[in-house]
């Protein structure tokens, strides 16, 4: 049956759609919660209140440090609660939330494209339709995406993506109905308290109206310019609310390392690539993956110049039609990318930016407009069908690839193992290697990782020239040696894992962890006179720790010849 001739109903997209997301995805109930999802959800003090106050007004994933990012996204922590209200400490419920929610996004994303091509491709509804149909399913079964699903911690690119594909739907309906507009500014600002990038939602807007709709730019801003300013008032109404009613802390982060910009603007072509790369060949996909600000940036900026100038030559190649497509699918795909294109520096450790592939859930849409629109205008007519096969065939390729690549989330040993074959300096994915190695009693396994970890973040203390870095580094080395003084306890190896505790204080003096731990080692060894020393050193430091405390209760009562 011929491209143009195939009939794309709603049970046919709903069908194919649903069916292709259940293949790839289903397996993830099966898997436990891993790495941030343990602090979102099982280690969350407020994960059993709905109380407004805590959910609009707490940071729940903050670690107090001034170089790292604060994360106040409440629409998130509401749905979390609302979860846990539901399915409780059992993560099968919330992995089916998120691949349930990623198929809704597949069906919003075929209505909105549907809608915003029919008057463009050629006149042709039928190709508006089949256009929508593949950009949308590519869209649900591309690898990249498995780390924004699979992942439950994920769930901020899917439930914001979700707000502003309604805002695009409200957007064309307000042609005919105007209480749209609410539906489009509860939604816009739904989207922004849901996570950050949806700060780029307007300028969207205005490209799908100028190229889509095909009208001037001075026409779009004179007949939706009520639009415009409503969704102006809501972005600076959003960002007070965040300084002033929430009070998050690090809302003008970026200025405190203005020094460092050059270094991440100049590294923005070498992370577009890799970007286009996994995009185009999705192989090596992982976690935490990293751009450093020190690699050769020469060549990417070369390479990305002459890419742009094979898209010119190719936009110039087509008719007016399809340009206007390829342009928006373009717009669209930076303009979501830019809010965390290495400006605001999504700091992973030292110099590695962080350049995630979660990060492409919603822009990836965009890409692929383009591609689409390129591959309809230079297939001649004849030639359709082959089209259709070549659809099919990368469908076939990705549907597998999500597939694979979905089995790295079933736990945390090969989410990290991946993590360190592609990130190999990355101290931090070792330190959690290690961490899962030793809960699965892998003691030397962790050792290892333990040791490379806390020479890397030593390493980053003595290049940093920044004060605050430097103290920080020196805590994450710390950290890491308390978790090898428990690895070597583990083995029962007590005067090793002490030469650790030692060793960890030394960077990390104030580690209540570790002096609670050297205290307790000391009390293994009859020594409790010393044990005693450190159990008041945590408890003046934190006077409610109950650990030391009890700790100290006991120590009294040996050295008072009790048992």
């Amino acid at each position: 049956m011929a491209l143009r001739n195939l009939p794309v109903t709603r049970s046919l997209v709903w069908g194919v759609f649903f069916i292709s997301v259940i293949l790839i995805y289903v397996c993830t109930m099966l898997f436990p919660f891993v790495h941030d999802e343990k602090f979102f959800i099982l280690l969350n003090p407020y994960i059993h209140s709905l109380d407004i106050k805590t959910i609009f007004q707490t940071e729940v994933f903050s670690t107090g440090e001034a170089l790292v990012n604060s994360y106040y996204r409440p629409v998130l922590e509401l749905i979390n609660r609302l979860l846990y209200r539901v399915f409780g400490p059992f993560p099968a419920g919330y992995h089916a939330f998120n691949f349930i929610l990623h198929f809704i996004n597949g069906v919003l994303l075929f209505s909105v494209l549907k809608g915003w091509l029919k008057k463009n491709v050629t006149g042709s509804s039928l190709l508006s339709t089949h256009a929508a149909f593949w950009v949308s399913l590519l869209f649900l079964i591309h690898p990249v995406q498995t780390e924004s699903v699979a992942c439950i911690s994920g769930m901020s690119n899917i439930v914001y993506a979700f707000f502003i594909l309604w805002c695009f739907l409200s957007y064309q309906k307000m042609e005919n109905q105007s209480w749209w507009g609410l539906v489009l500014g509860l939604s816009f600002f739904a989207g922004l308290m849901a996570k950050e990038q949806a700060v780029a939602l307007p300028i969207v807007l205005f490209a799908a109206d100028w190229l889509l709709g095909e009208k001037k730019i001075i026409q779009v801003v004179k007949n939706k310019w009520l639009i415009w300013t409503g969704l102006l008032v809501i972005f600076v109404l959003y960002f007070l609310f965040r300084r002033f009613v929430a009070h998050t802390a690090n809302e003008f982060y970026f200025f405190s390392f203005s020094e460092e910009l050059w270094l991440r603007v100049r590294v923005i072509p070498l992370t577009l690539l890799n970007y286009f790369k996994i995009i185009i060949f999705p192989s090596g996909l992982h976690y935490y993956r990293s751009t450093d600000i020190f690699s050769p940036w020469a060549v990417p900026c070369l390479g990305l110049w002459m890419a742009a100038l094979a898209v010119i030559w190719i936009l110039q190649r087509m008719d007016p039609g399809r340009r206007r497509m390829a342009v928006f699918g373009l717009i669209w795909f930076f303009i979501f990318l830019l809010p965390v294109l290495n400006i605001v520096p999504l700091i992973n450790e030292y110099s590695f930016i962080l350049s995630a592939e979660h990060f492409l859930y919603l822009p990836l849409a965009g890409i692929l407009i383009f591609f689409y629109a390129v591959g309809d205008a230079f297939v001649p007519t004849e030639q359709i069908q082959l089209r259709l096969n070549i659809c099919w065939l990368i469908s076939a390729v990705f549907l597998t690839l999500s597939f694979l690549q979905v089995w790295m989330w079933r736990g945390e040993i090969p989410i990290f193992e991946k993590t360190i074959k592609y990130e190999p300096d990355f101290g931090r994915g070792r330190e959690l290697l290690g961490v899962a190695y030793a809960d699965r009693g892998l003691y030397h396994k962790a050792l290892e990782q333990y040791e490379v970890a806390g020479q890397r973040f030593l390493y980053y203390r003595s290049n940093t020239t920044l004060p605050a870095a430097k103290i920080l580094y020196g805590k994450f080395a710390g950290k890491v040696y308390y978790e090898a003084a428990t690895a070597y306890l583990g083995l029962n190896q007590r005067i090793d894992a002490l030469v650790m505790v030692k060793k960890s204080l030394r960077y990390y003096d104030t580690n209540i962890e570790a002096l609670n731990l050297e205290g307790v080692i000391y009390s293994f060894s009859g020594q409790h006179k010393m044990a005693k020393k450190y159990y008041e050193k945590v408890l003046a430091i934190k006077p409610d720790n109950a650990a030391a405390q009890k700790n100290l209760d006991l120590c009294l009562k040996a050295l008072k010849g009790g048992k």
